[in-house]
């Protein structure tokens, strides 16, 4: 599964991150997971658009289940002090 998100209403996209067999973590409950997408990407101008795509042609040791649920974006405000940095 890829997560991307757009600042250009589609047109192009960037990869936040890939889960695959190589990096996935089994686990038996839903936790948490997060990603950052670096602020120096977005402009306040322009809305940001998220994307999951899940690749229906993996082979049968890489079939893993995925449940999405409860997506919540989140803007950190900087303080004036890492702004002066």
């Amino acid at each position: 599964m890829k997560v991307a998100y757009s600042t250009d209403n589609g047109s192009s996209w960037a990869e936040i991150q890939t889960l695959n067999s190589s990096n996935y973590i089994s686990k038996t409950t839903c936790e948490p997971y997060h990603l950052i997408i670096p602020s120096d990407e977005l402009s306040s101008l322009n809305p940001v658009i998220l994307r999951w795509e899940v690749d229906k042609n993996v082979n049968h040791d890489e079939l893993m289940m995925y449940v999405i649920d409860d997506v919540m974006v989140n803007q950190d405000v900087l303080s004036t002090h890492d702004v002066m940095k």
